[in-house]
C-alpha cells in the first residue's frame, strides 16, 4: 500500500516535551516502537531521501519504504509504500537483507539505478516511545522520546495531516502561545540516525 504523508517535524528540550503533556487533556499510554534501518554502507539510500526500515509497534511488524519529496515548505511530504510482515519475516530479512527490495518496491519506484539490492545490509536500530495527544483543533500530536546508538537521545513533536503553510504557521502560533519552544526540523529519525553512526566512523556502533 503506497500513502503520502504530511506532517510537520520540531525538534524540543525535555522542559517543553513535558510541558505539552501537562497541557493535555489526559496522558496516554506510550506506544513503544522499534525501527530497523537497512541500507548500504555507504548510506546511499539516506543520501538519496529514502528510508528502508522494518517497525516492530507492539508486537505488530511494518516493512516500510519511505521517499522524501523534495520541498521548500516548513512541513515535509514523503511517499510511503508499507507492507505488513510477521516477525518469521522479520527474522528472514534481517538474516537476508538483499531479498527486501523485492517485496516492496513498486515499477515506478524502481531503485535500481541507486543501489543494488545485494549491497543493502542491515545497519542497527533505534527504540522510540510515542505519545499521541490533543493540544487544539483537530491535530494529532505526537510526542516522541527516542533513543539513538552511543547513548544519544531526542525529543521531537510531530503533526500530522498538515498540508499549506499557513497551517504550519497556525500550529507554530499556538505553541509559541503556550510558551512551547521547538526547533523546526526537516530530517528525518533515519537521517539522525545515520549522522550518530557516522560521526563515531564506524557503522558498528549500531546495536545488532
Amino acid at each position: 500500500m503506497a500513502i503520502t504523508e504530511k506532517e510537520l517535524k520540531l525538534l524540543l528540550e525535555h522542559d517543553s516535551f513535558t510541558k505539552i503533556l501537562n497541557y493535555a487533556p489526559k496522558c496516554p499510554n506510550p506506544i513503544r516502537q522499534t525501527n530497523y534501518y537497512f541500507d548500504t554502507l555507504d548510506f546511499r539510500l539516506d543520501k538519496a531521501g529514502i528510508t528502508l526500515r522494518i517497525r516492530n509497534e507492539d508486537g505488530q511488524w511494518l516493512l516500510c519504504l519511505k521517499i522524501k519529496s523534495k520541498s521548500e515548505s516548513r512541513f515535509i511530504s514523503s511517499l510511503e509504500i508499507e507492507r505488513q510482515i510477521s516477525n518469521k519475516e522479520f527474522e528472514y530479512f534481517k538474516s537476508n537483507p538483499s531479498e527486501i527490495l523485492g517485496t516492496i518496491a513498486e515499477k515506478k519506484h524502481d531503485l535500481k539505478m541507486i543501489i543494488d539490492s545485494s549491497e543493502i545490509c542491515f545497519l542497527g536500530y533505534i527504540q522510540n516511545e510515542r505519545l499521541k495527544v490533543r493540544l487544539f483543533n483537530e491535530y494529532t500530536f505526537e510526542l516522541d522520546h527516542s533513543f539513538f546508538p552511543g547513548g544519544n537521545e531526542s525529543f521531537e513533536l510531530e503533526v500530522e495531516g498538515v498540508n499549506s503553510e499557513l497551517e504550519c504557521e497556525y500550529i507554530l502560533s499556538e505553541l509559541k502561545g503556550l510558551g512551547i519552544n521547538y526547533h523546526i526540523n526537516k530530517k528525518s529519525k533515519y537521517k539522525r540516525f545515520v549522522e550518530y553512526i557516522s560521526s563515531n566512523n564506524n557503522v558498528s556502533i549500531a546495536l545488532k
